[in-house]
């Protein structure tokens, strides 16, 4: 069984290999980059990079007090490694459920998220009163507010009497899950892979 297994990773990794190897000297010819030399294509990597840059934004203090504290908190360090905790926390506790669980541990688990969604509820608003209509204008920043407003959206239909969402609730609830992918964000090579995973798909 470990021959069978070896042989059988052995075999997919050079298969694997060879199909990249393909790909790329087939990708090569298309754009007819074999027919330029190396200088020229370092030279045009160098391009490539200089055009894909982003010039530095720098903020300047707009006079407002109370905007310009909300920009440094928005920006600092210690806010995003205290999201970044809360997300770590609150997928753990999102995992503590199964069926036929304690009633006290359900209301605990709910009193916790409540308690996280208002974290993430005031994160936005700083990060809204700091960048005002930029704000929307980073992906991430638009995935954290519609998740907060999925969030909200869930805690009062269910808290609300004669409104009954039947299964969407369930769906809304679940969509609290998906900050974890805010850890891509945090590391490069995750961002990698990610927008690797999504260039794929297109």
């Amino acid at each position: 069984m470990i021959y069978m297994i070896a042989c059988s990773l052995f075999v997919l990794n050079m298969f694997v290999g060879i199909v990249i190897n393909v790909f790329n000297r087939e990708k090569e010819s298309l754009y007819m980059n074999h027919k330029i030399t190396q200088f020229q294509r370092e030279w045009c990597d160098v391009l490539v990079v200089c055009y894909s840059q982003k010039p530095l934004v720098k903020y300047e203090l707009s006079g407002n007090a109370f905007k310009d504290t909300c920009y440094k908190i928005a920006t600092s360090y210690i806010l995003d490694n205290f999201i970044f905790l809360c997300i770590i926390v609150n997928t753990v506790c999102l995992s503590l459920t199964w069926y036929n669980e304690p009633k006290e541990l359900k209301s605990w688990l709910e009193n916790i998220n409540l308690v996280f969604n208002i974290i993430y509820t005031i994160e936005a608003t700083v990060k809204l009163i700091a960048f005002g209509s930029e704000f929307f204008l980073d992906g991430w920043n638009s995935f954290d507010f519609v998740i907060v407003l999925a969030a909200w959206f869930g805690f009062i239909a269910k808290n609300i009497d004669g409104l009954d969402l039947g299964q969407s609730t369930t769906i809304i609830k679940s969509f609290r899950i998906c900050r974890i992918f805010k850890i891509i964000k945090k590391y490069k090579s995750l961002r990698i892979l990610f927008y690797t995973f999504i260039g794929a798909i297109q």
